[in-house]
Parts: structure tokens; sequence; C-alpha cells
């Protein structure tokens, strides 16, 4: 006979087996083990071959549709890991980490003992690699490495995911290590490539103990020989002159070996002459309504001649001359810096302050003009404000080419900036296989913007035969009242497109949930996940106790690219800079005087500023 206390335990394991059957029984336990409740048919396997084709043929767009209806009708079917594992690399090649991080983390979740999880963990890293979340990349990349063994063929991509993302975690020597273990599996055309990478890693500003540690630990090899030159050309910053030398005496035949010799060539030559204190004259409103914009800029200066924060050799002394917003105050003081013998000028800062200054030059001092929008047909002039067609190329690249973005509309400011911005949008979007369906312009101080978006959309617009995106280049204010009008008269789904205007903490703020997905070109920010950028906003926020913006990182540039030149003739030398890692993204300049630099991209995403890193 059963005992009291032994009838109540049967009936509670009763009671919770009758609770669990309904689970057991469910889709629900079939998804969580990837289990398969369908057979592969003839229909199913066409199906899925159908959405394959449509990648294959570069048809990304129709593949997604397929691929998404494919799953809904299919979620537990043999292919839905394969369909699951496409969806996610179609998204990663378009850009849009976040969709592909999405979809790849479904796939390990549901199918933890897929043959196919490493390639699924390898791509789940480079999206979080390509939106700047370093550790997590590192994390799924270190748990591939039990893989290699048996699958030779993810060593080098693996290894190289290893070095970018050490490297923007801000560890070199990690970097170098893996970079060095991908060499290994490399062939020809992509050793070149690898050695690239580890060139510009080694050519930022870092510790010379790093250096040291590279020299120490790869004899024999261009990376050591490298590291020597990097440390001499410290030594030659500091005003060391003699230890510069005995680091470069008997190097000449190692350096042209290796491909070095116009880098060796011109630290020999340093050795040589050496270089005594630097003389540079400023243009900046440092009174009147443009003040903070030239205080900016001028702290920018300041911790790139190293008057704050780290020293900088050869030791800078600066001029300064105050501009206010008048053309015939930066004449004067172009004047005045001249004879002080300044070897460049930085600034001006305003365009119309810029337009008088390059009238008055004289063609032989270098002039840095910081001011958007004034350029003149003049020699030693060099311009490093964000110009708009490269800015307007890029957006379009990424939206036509990464998007699938082909019909636009454009509303635009009647200014000067946003007549420019329209035609050179219209101009260029034939080239990336769009077209302009529509454009409207409104007041510089226009607060309702209804009646243009009912001129453009009608009154409930059939939005899908008008167009696809919104191209709107104005200032993040403007655009703050102007996006929420398109929900109140029922204009939705476009893809928001602005230029380096929208770049700034408070879109987000002013705009809220109305720019979530807008897509816009920027000079700099304080988040981007590049060591350049994090050493700069380290030394910035150390000397000044906050974050630095665009603008005092465009003064940090300037400053830095005259120091790294000879001073015999600045007018050439700085035409000569090439793979220059500005915190800004500029790499040199054009013979014209035009800088060199592919603008950065940002995307709004849960209601953050966030920045589109190109795909690994």
């Amino acid at each position: 006979m059963w005992s009291r206390r032994g009838r109540s335990l049967l009936l509670l394991f009763f009671l919770l087996f009758l609770l669990a059957l309904p689970r057991l029984s469910s889709p629900q336990a079939f998804k969580e083990t990837g289990e398969s409740q369908e057979e592969i048919t003839p229909a199913l396997r066409e199906e899925f071959r159908e959405a394959e084709e449509a990648y294959r043929e570069g048809e990304e767009e129709r593949a997604l549709i397929l691929l998404k209806g494919f799953l809904k009708d299919h979620p537990f079917s043999p292919l839905s890991d394969d369909a699951l594992l496409l969806l996610g690399r179609i998204y990663q090649e378009r850009g849009e980490h976040e969709e592909a991080i999405s979809s790849l983390s479904s796939f390990l979740r549901r199918y933890p003992s897929s043959p196919k999880l490493p390639e699924a963990k390898l791509a789940l890293a480079k999206s979080y690699l390509a939106t700047g979340r370093e550790g997590l990349a590192l994390g799924m990349a270190h748990e591939l490495l039990p893989f290699c063994k048996e699958r030779p063929e993810l060593q080098l991509p693996l290894f190289l995911l290893l070095g970018e993302a050490y490297d923007r975690a801000g560890e070199p020597l990690l970097a170098i290590s893996w970079y060095q273990k991908a060499l290994e599996f490399a062939s020809f055309e992509e050793r070149a490539s690898i050695k690239e990478r580890m060139i510009a890693l080694l050519d930022r500003e870092l510790d010379p103990g790093v250096y040291w540690e590279v020299e120490t630990t790869y004899p024999n090899t261009f990376l050591s020989l490298y590291a020597r030159l990097k440390l001499a050309e410290i030594y030659l910053r500091r005003g060391e002159q003699k230890k510069a030398e005995l680091i470069l005496k008997g190097m000449k035949e190692e350096a042209e070996r290796e491909g070095f010799q116009d880098f060796y060539a011109d630290l020999w030559s340093r050795v040589k002459k050496g270089r005594g204190e630097v003389l540079l004259g400023c243009i900046l409103p440092l009174s009147g309504r443009f003040r903070s914009l030239g205080e900016k800029v001028l702290r920018g200066i300041l911790l790139g001649a190293g008057i704050f924060g780290p020293p900088s050799y050869p030791h800078v002394k600066l001029l300064l001359r105050d501009s206010g917003g008048s053309g015939e105050n930066g004449r004067e003081a172009y004047r005045v810096l001249r004879k002080e013998g300044v070897e460049a000028i930085i600034g001006p800062l305003l365009p119309q302050v810029a337009v008088a200054v390059l009238e008055e030059a004289e063609g032989d001092l270098p002039l840095l003009v910081l001011a958007p929008q004034a350029r003149v047909e003049e020699k030693c002039a060099f311009y490093l404000a964000l110009d708009l067609r490269s800015q307007i190329e890029e957006l379009l690249e990424y939206a036509c080419d990464r998007l699938g973005k082909t019909r636009f509309v454009i509303f635009y400011p009647n200014t000067p900036y946003g007549r420019e911005s329209q035609r050179i949008f219209e101009e260029l979007v034939p080239a990336y296989g769009g077209e302009v369906v529509a454009k409207a312009t409104y007041g510089k101080d226009q607060t309702d913007f209804g009646d243009l978006i009912k001129g453009v959309f009608g009154k409930a617009s059939s939005l899908g035969a008008v167009a696809d995106a919104l191209f709107v280049p104005d200032d993040y204010r403007r655009v703050c009242l102007l996006v929420p009008q398109l929900r109140f008269h029922e204009v939705e789904g476009l893809q928001l497109l602005g230029l380096s205007g929208w770049n700034s903490p408070r879109l987000t703020e002013l705009c809220g949930r109305y720019a979530e997905g807008a897509v816009f070109t920027g000079g700099f920010s304080p988040d981007l996940p590049l060591p350049e950028v994090r050493s700069f906003r380290s030394s910035y926020e150390e000397a000044f106790g906050s974050s630095p913006s665009f603008l005092e990182a465009l003064g940090y540039d300037a400053v830095r690219m005259i120091l790294k030149v000879p001073e015999d003739d600045l007018c050439f030398e700085l035409l000569t800079i090439r793979d220059f890692q500005g915190v800004t993204g500029i790499e040199g300049f054009l013979t014209t005087g035009e800088a060199v630099r592919r603008p950065y991209l940002f995307q709004v995403s849960d209601g953050k500023i966030h920045p589109l890193l190109p795909p690994f």
C-alpha cells in the first residue's frame, strides 16, 4: 500500500507530466532544437534554389524577399539553416549589419550542431566588428580557433579578422601577431595586402615601446625595419637628432630592398639638416558671433602642436589673428602674418573670409583653408573641409549599391548650399543607377512643410510608385522640423538621407523615432572605433575635459600635416603626403589642393547614431 506521502509525490509527478505535454508536442520544441518537421521535396528544393539563383545573379532585393518567404512558410525544413545563413550573408554584403547580426544570431540559437556553424560564427564576428563591437567580435573569433585544425580554410579569414579586431581595440602588438600568422596562409597577392595593413598600423602614432617590441619580436623582417624607421621619426620629433642618426646608419640598402627608400631618405635628410622652431599663423574668428567655432578649431590646433597634451617636435610657435566675420579683417590678418614670416597659415574658417584671403594671397605661402565651399584657383592653397561632391558620392554609393534605393525625392533649402547640393545630387545620381523623381525647395527659415509634402506625395501617398528615398541637404534642426511632418501626412517608408549637417548628437534628441534608419555623411565622430580617433579623443579629453567635435579634429589634422613634412618647400611637400591617417579621414591632397578623403557614413539605429564602417 502507498503511504499518504507516496501518493502525494506520485500525484505531483503526474501533474508535472501533464503540464509538460503541450510543450513537448509543440512546434516550439522543434524550433529550439533545430529539428526538422519537413522532408526535402522537389518543390521545397526548387523554392530555395530560386532564392540562391537570385542572389548569384546579383538580385539581392529579390533574394531577400524569397528567403524571408521561404523561412516564413518552412520554418523547420532541412533547408532552413541554409536559408537563414544566406539571409545573414546578404544583409552583411549590403552593409546592413544589424539585420545580419539578427539573422546570424538566430542561426546559432536554432542550429547549434550545424556543420555550417563555423561559417555563421565567422560572419557574425565580421558584422560585430563592422558595428564597432570589437569585444564581441574577438570573443566569437576565439571560439572559432579550435575549428581551424579540421577546417584549414578558416585560418586566413579568421586570422585577418583577429588582426583587424585587435587593431581597432587598441592592441597593436596582438594585431600584428595575428596578421603575421595570416601571412603564413596567404597567396602572393594576399601577402602584399596584409603587409599594407601592418604598415598602416605601424604608421600610427604609437608608443615607442610598441616599436621596440616589434623590432625585437620580428627580427630580420620588414616589420623590424619599419619599426626602426618609426623610432627614428619619433626621435626627430623630439629633437634628438643623434639617437635618430644612430638608428638610421647602415639602413639604406635594407630600406631600398623592402621598398622603404623614400621614407628613409626623408628621415636621413632631416637628420642632416635638423629643424628648429616652426612658426605657424592662424586666421580664426576669435570674437563676434562665430567665436565659439574659432575656439573649437584653436583647441585642436593647440593639441596637435603639443602646446596642450603630448609635446611635439619640432617646437611650434603660434601667431593668432582674429578675423571676426569680416573679409577685410582676414586680408589684414594675412598681410600681418606674412610680414611676421610664418611658414604656413591655418584658416580661415568662414567662407566669406576665406574668399577674401585667397584673393589677397600671393601663392607662395601655404594656406590650409578650413572653410567649406570656398575655392579659388590659387597655388599653395589646401582645402581641408568636407566637400559636397565627395559626400554625395559616398551617400549615393551606399544608398544605391547597398540599400537598393533608386528613386529619389530632394527637399532642399533655398540657400547657396542647398541649391549646390541639389545640383550635384542630380548630376551624379544617374551614374549610380538612380533617378530624381521629384524635387522641391523651401525657405531657409521655413517651419511648416505641409504644402511641400502634399505637393510631391499627395494627400495619401502611393509611396511605392513615387520614391523610395528622400535627400535633405540641411542641418539637423531644420530636418527635425520636417521629418515628423512626413509621418503626419502619411508618408512612410522613405529612406532618409543627409549630409554632414545631420551629424550632431542632438539629431536623435530633437527628431526622436522619426530619424530612425536615417543615413548621412560626416567628417568625424569621437565614437569612431579607429585607433587614431581613440588616441586623439583620449588626449583631447585629458587636456580640455570634454569630447572633441569635427572642428577640433580639423584643427588637429591641419597642424599635424604641416609637421609631417620637411620645411624646405611646404607648397610642394604638402602635395607629397600619402596615406596620412587623419582623424577626419583625410589622407593627403590632390594637385588642385583638394583633400583626399572618404567621408564617414553614419546611421541612426535604436535611437543612437552609429558609424557605418566599410565591410570587413
